[in-house]
Parts: structure tokens; C-alpha cells; sequence
């Protein structure tokens, strides 16, 4: 029988690299269902049950971009949807009162210009545009781990982009995105941080290969995005994603929610994805489909919402002890 937990153990970095969307992504984009169609109808056409994604390797110099104080953006990726001015360098379009400076100022001016670096990603400006083009015209970035959720402030209120600049702006003033660069493994186990090769010298582990993950826009009704906690490959338990909001629909049909997830959960993931701990988020649309839309590590790193972890721990011994 599985061992039961009785305390939540820090993830192991195997844990949280499996996590990483580069990770899952394959294996529910163009899959086959294991639904049984002699015994329902099959529910996913396409066998894709998460939006499409496109992943670009991210160079070491963006990396270290990302981690320069300010929100400079790139040369030829200023065109931003957002109330962010763009970089006058890049037109003529802009506003501008020369009556106003003294020559001092001016020369001030040119002297910060000339000292403050320049930063150019043709590449990968470049990259970006044609995947948001392939995905439609729109996309909501991310890096290996997070979304940027936490800046949408400064893009309008969303994480909508329909440009290059849109991106960069949105990771810039992410401290999600910083997590990501700087703390990925700082919850791991802290025996976790060398791999013994099969001559049994250690050696250290793999660098993370940090990479920008852009997702089709989709404009999802918060109401019906689900945290789903799994353990020991069974599902525990549901919360709403948007925990601070009532809606008074759920109320009405969380059981008629509560089994679409289940027998999506059934079909679809429980033994597709590798780990027996994990947090999965998801979201039911219109048509009762299903649609996953992240892997978190299983543990007090990842917000439990409506619960909290001793009472994750305690429905999963209650669930075993049933069995």
C-alpha cells in the first residue's frame, strides 16, 4: 500500500524540474485519451488537453537582462500595448520640449544616455513575433515556472500581448519572474544539490536551461479555474483558483463541476503525469471541457487557497485509510 505523510517534505528538485512547463506540456498536447469509447463518447477530438504553447530557449545575455535593476526595453522590441511609454529612439513619435532644458540639462542628459547600456535581442524579438502571430495575434507569457500575474499592472491590467515589447515589459517587472531566475530551487531538499554519476562521483547537477513559454490567448472566466491537489496519484482535493471572489453559480454546481474534473483527472492525467505528489490547475470551459493549465510541487510552496496543508495531509490519510 502507498506510505501514508504524515508531514510535507520539501520537494526535490526532480520534483520541481518535472514541474516545469517544458516538462508536462508534450505529453497532453496531441495525445491519445485512454477514455474507452465502447463506454462514452470520446469527450477530446484534437487529444489536446492544454492550450497551445510555443517554447523558445532563452539566451544567457536575456537572462542576465532580466536580472538588470530597471525596465529598459530592448532595442526594436519598444512598441508596447500598455500605457509604458515606448523608447523615442525607435520613431519620432513622441513628444518632446528642447524649450524646456537649459544646456546643462542637455548635456546631462546625453551623459546618462551614453553610460546606460543598450540591449539587443534581434533573435529572439524576432522569434516572439512570429510565434504570436502563429498563436493567433495574442499571447500570455511565462518562464519555465511562472507568469508574470504580478506585473499586469503595468500592461493594462492584463497579461494580454500582442507584442515583443508587451513580453519583455510584462517579465521585467515580475518578481515572479525573479523567483524563477534566482530562488527556482531555494525550497528543495538542501542534500539535493549534487547528482552522483554512475561511477559514484558526485558531480553537480544540470544548470536549468531557462526558457519563455508563450500560451494562446484565451480568455478564461476566473470563476472556473480549479486548483486541484493530488497525492499518492488520487485526487484529494478541489479549490477555486480565485479564493477572495464568491460566485454564486459554483455553489449551484459544484457537483456536476466537482465530477467533470474527476473524470478528467481519470482519463487524463492520473497516470500520464509522472510524480505521485503534485498540485494541478485547470479550467472548465462552456462545453464542460477540460483544459490543463499548470503542474505545481505538491507543499506549503504553492498556495493552498481554500485550505490549508495539514488539512491537505489529513483528507489524504482519511482517503487511504477508506481504501
Amino acid at each position: 500500500p502507498p506510505q501514508i505523510m504524515t508531514t510535507i517534505d520539501k520537494p526535490s528538485k526532480h520534483e520541481i524540474l518535472s514541474c516545469q512547463f517544458s516538462s508536462w506540456y508534450p505529453s497532453f498536447r496531441n495525445m491519445n485519451s485512454k477514455t474507452n469509447k465502447e463506454e462514452k463518447e470520446e469527450p477530446y477530438k484534437n487529444n489536446n488537453a492544454t492550450m497551445k504553447s510555443i517554447i523558445l530557449p532563452l539566451p544567457s545575455s536575456f537572462v542576465e537582462y532580466l536580472l538588470t535593476d530597471g525596465v529598459q526595453l530592448p532595442v526594436g522590441a519598444t512598441k508596447v500595448s500598455s500605457f509604458v511609454p515606448s523608447d523615442p529612439r525607435d520613431g519620432d513619435d513622441y513628444w518632446s520640449s528642447d524649450d524646456d532644458d537649459d544646456d546643462d540639462d542637455e548635456e546631462n542628459d546625453n551623459s546618462q544616455e551614453e553610460e546606460q547600456q543598450q540591449y539587443s535581442f534581434p533573435e529572439l524579438t524576432n522569434q516572439i513575433t512570429s510565434s504570436i502571430n502563429t498563436l493567433g495575434g495574442a499571447v500570455l507569457p511565462k518562464l519555465n515556472w511562472s507568469c508574470p500575474k504580478d506585473a499586469t499592472w503595468v500592461n493594462n491590467g492584463t497579461l494580454k500581448c500582442r507584442t515583443p515589447g508587451d513580453v519583455f515589459v510584462l517579465l521585467k517587472s515580475s518578481d515572479f519572474v525573479m523567483h524563477d531566475l534566482s530562488l527556482s530551487f531555494d525550497d528543495a531538499h538542501a542534500d539535493d544539490d549534487v547528482d552522483v554519476d554512475k561511477n559514484g562521483s558526485e558531480k553537480e547537477k544540470e544548470e536549468i536551461k531557462y526558457e519563455l513559454v508563450l500560451r494562446k490567448w484565451c480568455h478564461l472566466h476566473p470563476s472556473m479555474e480549479f486548483r486541484c491537489f493530488v497525492s499518492n496519484h488520487d485526487l484529494v482535493a478541489i479549490s477555486q483558483r480565485d479564493h477572495t471572489n464568491h460566485f454564486p453559480h459554483l455553489s449551484k454546481n459544484y457537483l456536476s463541476i466537482r465530477c467533470t474534473i474527476l473524470d478528467f483527472f481519470d482519463d487524463t492525467i492520473q497516470d500520464v503525469f509522472s510524480l505521485p505528489n503534485y498540485v494541478v490547475d485547470v479550467y472548465v470551459d462552456k462545453n464542460d471541457r477540460v483544459w490543463i493549465l499548470d503542474f505545481n510541487v505538491w507543499g506549503s510552496q504553492t498556495d493552498s487557497l481554500l485550505f490549508d496543508w495539514t488539512e491537505l495531509v489529513s483528507l489524504q490519510q482519511q482517503q487511504q485509510q477508506q481504501q
